[in-house]
């Protein structure tokens, strides 16, 4: 650990070049492979250690977001729950999709409840997503479980508006002037669930909607 902070790299063949010592660098670089070949990472320590540097002050905000890239021809897809801190968010559960593409109703649930059996439900101000987490099935978790959110969904998303007629979303904030905001007095039905909507418009003049 010394090393890497030393060095600035998790480059194994750097790091052995820079051990102390007088072993040959084959032998430091051996060290390392069995060091990782033998050593389990326990990531509910790793968890716990992280989010006990955050203070929860008024409970923390969570966020759920997916990542995927290639690590040369293999595709990566995680699906990370990080807190959000100053402008920063740490991860500290994730899951290893085995897959390309969204996650599912199922492997969203699967995180979270590994976080409420860790850190419980009451340290948890509200969980933030992008617009790729919606769905009946997971709005449904998510008010069972008395978590409160903030879904971010896409500006030609379909909701009724009050005849009952569905509509565009960014429709009903087509007034807002920009940087102006404004929450709907009343919840509409989205998802097979009534929930508020709120609204700003952006300085490109898109807007940013929220349920």
């Amino acid at each position: 650990i010394i090393t890497v902070i030393k060095v600035r790299t998790v480059n194994l063949s750097v790091i052995a070049d820079s051990f102390p010592g007088n072993a040959k660098i084959e032998s430091h670089y051996k060290r390392e492979q069995r060091f990782f070949r033998h050593f389990t990472i326990d990531f509910t320590a790793i968890a716990s250690f992280i989010a006990s540097l955050l203070p929860i002050e008024n409970g923390w905000i969570l966020t759920l977001d997916r990542t995927d890239w290639k690590l040369g021809k293999t595709p990566v897809n995680i699906l990370v729950l990080a807190i959000a801190y100053k402008g920063a968010a740490f991860p500290i559960l994730w899951m290893s999709l085995p897959k390309k593409g969204n996650s599912n109703t199922k492997e969203r649930i699967e995180l979270l409840v590994r976080f409420f059996e860790h850190f419980g439900k009451q340290c948890i101000n509200y969980i933030a997503c992008d617009r790729e987490f919606i769905g009946e099935d997971w709005f449904k978790f998510l008010l069972k479980c008395e978590v409160d959110f903030r879904i971010r969904v896409r500006e030609n998303f379909q909701v009724p508006n009050r005849n009952g007629k569905n509509i565009s979303v960014k429709l009903l904030f087509r007034n807002l002037a920009i940087h102006e905001k404004m929450v709907l007095n009343k919840p509409r039905l989205i998802c097979g669930h009534q929930l508020y909507i709120s609204g700003l418009r952006l300085l490109d003049g898109e807007y940013l909607i929220l349920v």
